[in-house]
């Protein structure tokens, strides 16, 4: 095997400096960007701006389990369905 692919990553961010990070991902040539975000954030509107800064890429969001049980986080589930993303711990286990 002559590649592995690998993830461009970041932590929580604000609006601004999460756009300048989908477009510093583009320009090292990354094809996914994992990210965290929190129970409470906007993660739709975020998703919407990534999703057009970097419309070739696939995303990850770590929500580090932070949504109290699996009925809060269903309907921020279905506002995110549509975008190419794997969504990772978003309620404990």
């Amino acid at each position: 095997q002559k590649k592995v692919a690998v993830s461009y990553w970041t932590g929580q961010k604000t609006d601004a400096d999460m756009l300048d990070v989908v477009r510093r991902g583009v320009e090292l040539g990354f094809k996914n960007l994992k990210f965290k975000a929190r129970y409470g954030d906007d993660i739709v509107r975020k998703m919407e701006s990534v999703a057009k800064a970097g419309p070739a890429m696939s995303f990850i969001v770590d929500f580090n389990r932070s949504f109290p049980d699996l009925a809060s986080f269903l309907p921020v589930a279905h506002r995110l369905q549509g975008y190419h993303l794997i969504i990772e711990d978003p309620i404990p286990y």
